[in-house]
């Protein structure tokens, strides 16, 4: 199960990126500020997704 979990964290990072670099190349004003709140909602979900998955599996 952590296998799992640890594959699909690593392919929600991957599309991440993607849709990040994406949106620096398309739209090039303030990628300064999108960036900080994109990873900034990233890493808050990636928080609490981990501790519902901890939660469950306990």
């Amino acid at each position: 199960m952590t296998n799992k979990f640890m594959q699909l964290k690593a392919i929600k990072l991957f599309i991440s990126l993607m849709v990040l670099l994406l949106y620096c190349f398309i739209v090039a004003e303030q990628t300064f500020a999108f960036l900080i709140t994109f990873f900034l909602f990233y890493i808050i979900y990636l928080i609490v997704e981990t501790i519902v998955f901890y939660a469950k599996n306990k």
